[in-house]
């Protein structure tokens, strides 16, 4: 019967594409009728006014989104999160103000359509231009993709939780069973990819099941799966294939030398430290915690940030990449992102604490970890993730959190990490007179799929009526970098040490922050 069900519905979507739409336009076919929706092209795609959503929706534009049936969509313009409650979902591209009015990708009018009739019954067929709602409920609605410098990742969006299985088929194919998965016209044709993991995702409806067929550029990498709450979401992880760099066969291996050599090595040369990751926490409309007199953690770790991101360019000449620079909302899972697409050597994320007891003072630095190093960690990786979906965490989505948190985390930088950590720590301690509450271990939605070696900072309690103080003064937060500069400044030499780019030489000095 479920088959018959998606036949007949492609046969709807057949007799559909006989009223094709100029491209433009997008057809809505709905209680009877049909509607024309024009769209124009902004950064190669295809958006369509928020106000001709409301009115195919029956909803209403809101200052800052749309509220369709009682359900509020919360829009950022140039911010691909949409807010509906206590859930985020993303959009393939941000929203955008044309001619100071709102635009959305074609794909929220599926989104604010389904507020009204429901969902799985909106369908939206690209080929045809045509948007109409169906009979027949499906499951899986849409399929994104991410190229990491180490892996790429796949995400399919479903309705409901469903049972999968990722199984080999061949020498270089991978295919993906969802048990009861029905696919939205919006997965009806294959996506090229091509990034040198994935060349192409082949979705296909099988009976009593959706397949996603994943043809692999290079067979042989590590592939990982786990799933996402709230909305639910299958997440596939493809990994390179890593293969050792080898000198040509007719030249010699190149011999360890204290002194740089002076012709090019014929091995690949390893370089030093080169850029660094700055992520000040929080932002936009995410203020973060709240000190006694009104003072906001976003505004705190931003100056702090830009004042690192200064000495480290001006002392070191590293290149530093900020998640952000201003006071904009950046989703936690982008700020990694962000580090990961500059090859970033290390990441640091740098926050103020709070507490309900006021008293409550001092610095801590985090790593990664699965499971809380205390319950001080616990509140405050608590705290800290609470922007994922700009509300609390349910237990549920808790317990899926540290579950994949663990199982994303490069082990391969966890010493590293703890080292830096350690090391960013005892330069606080040289110049705060405040209690050091040492190195600490946490589940960090933000840390999640750092490529690097990656770090918290807790550098304050802003709850603490004097920290809150000390943190509006312009040279204790000169302090607060100047110690952070002389931590990476520490790291860098070790780090280099260890490569051999840098000999080692008793007495030799490393620069500390002073009091």
């Amino acid at each position: 019967m479920r088959k018959l069900s998606v036949i007949l519905v492609g046969m709807m979507a057949s007799l559909l594409l006989a009223h094709l739409a100029w491209p433009g336009e997008i057809e809505v076919l709905y209680e009877g009728q049909w509607k024309i929706l024009k769209t124009e092209l902004v950064s190669g795609r295809e958006y369509v006014p928020l106000a001709q959503v409301a009115k195919i929706t029956g909803g209403g534009v809101l200052r800052d989104g749309l509220r369709v049936n009682g359900v509020t969509f919360r829009l950022v313009e140039g911010e691909p999160g949409v807010v509906v409650g206590d859930t985020t979902f993303l959009l393939t591209a941000p929203p955008v103000k044309q001619r100071g009015a709102f635009w959305v990708p074609v794909e929220f009018l599926v989104r604010a359509l389904e507020a009204r009739y429901g969902e799985g019954r909106v369908f939206w067929n690209r080929s045809g231009r045509v948007v109409w709602l169906g009979k027949e409920q499906y499951n899986l609605r849409l399929l994104r993709h991410h190229a990491y410098p180490d892996y790429t990742r796949l995400v399919i969006e479903a309705l409901t939780p469903l049972n999968f299985r990722l199984q080999e088929e061949g020498k270089a194919q991978l295919s993906l069973r969802i048990e009861g998965g029905i696919l939205s016209p919006m997965l009806s044709e294959a996506v090229r990819i091509n990034d040198g993991v994935v060349e192409m995702v082949e979705p296909t409806q099988g009976q009593g099941e959706a397949i996603f067929r994943i043809q692999r550029d290079a067979f042989g990498g590590l592939t990982r799966t786990f799933t996402l709450n709230n909305p639910e979401r299958i997440v596939v992880d493809l990994y390179r294939v890593k293969t050792a760099a080898q000198p040509p066969p007719e030249t010699p291996p190149a011999q360890p030398s204290s002194r740089a050599p002076s012709a090019a090595p014929a091995t690949p040369q390893v370089t030093g430290l080169r850029t660094i990751a700055i992520d000040p926490g929080h932002g936009g409309r995410d203020t973060g915690a709240i000190g006694p007199k009104g003072l906001q953690e976003k505004d705190v770790v931003l100056d702090i940030g830009l004042k690192l991101r200064r000495l480290i360019q001006e002392r070191l000449g590293i290149r530093v990449v900020m998640t952000r620079t201003e006071d904009v909302f950046v989703p936690l899972e982008e700020r990694t992102a962000i580090a990961n697409r500059a090859k970033a050597d290390f990441f640091i994320s740098v926050h103020v604490n709070a507490a309900h007891r006021t008293r409550a003072q001092g610095f801590e630095t985090y790593f990664l970890s699965r499971e809380p190093s205390d319950s001080a960690a616990r509140a405050s990786a608590i705290r800290e993730n609470l922007s994922v979906n700009l509300g609390g965490l349910r237990p549920k989505e808790e317990d899926a959190l540290r579950a994949i948190l663990w199982d994303m985390a490069n082990t391969l930088y966890l010493k590293e990490s703890s080292e830096l950590a350690q090391i960013l720590l005892d330069e606080l301690d040289k110049i705060l007179q405040v209690d050091n509450r040492g190195v600490k271990s946490a589940p960090f939605f933000v840390l999640m799929g750092a490529a690097m070696p990656a770090v918290l900072l807790e550098v304050a309690f802003i709850s603490n009526p004097q920290e809150e103080k000390n943190l509006q003064a312009e040279g204790y937060k000169d302090r607060v970098a100047e110690a952070l500069y002389a931590g990476i400044v520490r790291f860098k030499d070790r780090y280099e040490r260890r490569l051999g780019l840098v000999p080692s030489a008793p007495g030799r000095s490393v620069p500390t922050a002073k009091r």
